[in-house]
């Protein structure tokens, strides 16, 4: 959960310079290491982005879980985070990005809580 917590503090300054398309890319990056974390718990494990939206989304959804709001998050927030990593073209601004910084946020803090528990 360091390098989760990590990547949503770099997400951080990166929002604060105005770097968008790197900052969607640190927030998806911090779901995807507090992901992988949950899945560890559930005796599940996968180093590929897409293996770990899969199965997170066999594994830990529902009750005690996380939401399938969170999920769907999760699946949305990676495309784009491929997109902004991978596609020259690709131009995330201010609007789309500023959201997903609560909510990868959150994302984080409930796996910290399934975790914890």
């Amino acid at each position: 959960m360091r390098r989760a917590q990590g990547a949503l503090k770099e997400a951080d300054v990166l929002k604060r310079a105005g770097h968008w398309n790197a900052c969607a890319g640190r927030l998806s990056y911090a779901c995807f290491f507090a992901a992988k974390a949950l899945l560890l718990g559930h005796a599940v494990e996968s180093d590929r982005h897409s293996s770990v939206r899969r199965l997170l989304n066999r594994q830990a959804i529902g009750e005690g879980g996380i939401s399938s709001d969170q999920a769907r998050f999760y699946d949305e927030l990676s495309q784009f985070g491929d997109k902004a990593d991978h596609e020259a073209l690709a131009e995330l601004d201010e609007a789309l990005v500023t959201p997903w910084i609560s909510q990868a946020t959150q994302f984080v803090q409930r796996v910290e809580h399934l975790l914890n528990r």
